[in-house]
């Protein structure tokens, strides 16, 4: 198929440019290419874009740590910068293909992005293994970034199998330090911006009894009224199941109720032999066929009707 001529056509681009070419830059920038613009996936050459980005952003650090402070001349900032600016340049392009492929070794580039502290890039990682906690964990301690601790707890919401704003505000929580007679800022803001997202019954227990209510009123406000507009809506599903289950079951009364009358002239749907006094079935439409000649007890053999897709209304 295309995906198989695709992949043939990358091997062997690769493996001119790997001839002809002294570095890896151009192979790197192939490979970015077409997983971008072509979602090319394939877990060898995936695995090995984002490998060697990470490799080259641990290499600047590096050189960077070594270098600090021991040059302060206009040419040794000037390199400074332009490590810096191609640092950014290559998490911007390692974000981007990790983002756009599902076929990297995920386990294998965490490890490599946690020894080299590329903190970003472990967060994606981690996001992608469905480890939210450990992803929080650096967003708030090691990057101090609540903004986008804020914007992962909802952009991963729905792939979570708990709160994870809950999740957070712990976090904030522990990170107050000692003083537990306050709540911390993050925290607080978390709380009146994400209230109506957090569960007033499993927050409260662990704000400072001395917190005075005017200090979390938005908090509750917003808590209280999406409390109302969950009781509410669990209130009509369970109306609305209700009437279904009861139209299901007037339904069945009237199917259990209905009656076939075989007369001396009825004859078989499939056969068209007299029924007589043999044992027959009855479909719902109404078809009658001697019960040996019944091939599927779900589709009339007369109007090929499936009454499994397409039930019959007793209503």
């Amino acid at each position: 198929g295309a995906e198989h001529c695709l992949c043939l056509g990358v091997q062997r681009v690769l493996e001119t440019l790997r001839r002809e070419c002294s570095s890896t830059e151009q192979e790197e920038l192939y490979l970015d290419h077409v997983i971008l613009c072509h979602h090319y996936e394939d877990t060898q050459h995936n695995t090995q874009l984002a490998s060697s980005y990470i490799a080259k952003m641990r290499a600047i650090d590096e050189a960077s740590d070594a270098g600090g402070g021991g040059n302060s001349s206009r040419r040794g900032g000037t390199q400074l910068s332009n490590a810096i600016a191609q640092r950014l340049e290559l998490q911007r392009r390692l974000l981007a293909v990790l983002r756009a492929s599902s076929a990297c070794n995920v386990s294998t580039l965490l490890a490599l992005s946690q020894d080299a502290q590329l903190h970003e890039v472990s967060v994606l990682l981690l996001s992608k293994l469905g480890r939210h906690r450990d992803a929080l964990d650096l967003l708030v301690y090691k990057l101090q970034d609540y903004r986008a601790a804020d914007e992962y707890c909802a952009a991963n919401a729905a792939q979570s199998d708990e709160n994870l704003f809950s999740v957070l505000l712990k976090l904030y929580m522990s990170a107050g330090g000692e003083d537990t007679s306050e709540i911390p800022p993050n925290a607080f803001r978390l709380l009146n911006d994400r209230g109506g997202e957090l569960d007033a019954l499993e927050v409260l227990p662990s704000l400072p009894s001395s917190i005075p209510i005017a200090q979390i009123e938005p908090f509750l406000r917003k808590a209280l009224r999406a409390g109302m507009h969950e009781q509410r809506m669990g209130a009509v599903e369970r109306h609305l199941c209700k009437g279904e289950e009861l139209s299901l079951r007037c339904s069945r009364v009237h199917a259990q109720s209905a009656c076939a009358r075989v007369d001396p002239d009825v004859v078989c749907g499939v056969c068209a032999k007299a029924i007589g006094t043999s044992m027959f079935a009855a479909y719902p439409n109404g078809v009658l066929v001697h019960f040996k000649c019944v091939e599927d007890k779900h589709t009339c053999p007369v109007t090929q009707r499936n009454f499994l897709q397409d039930p019959v209304d007793y209503e």
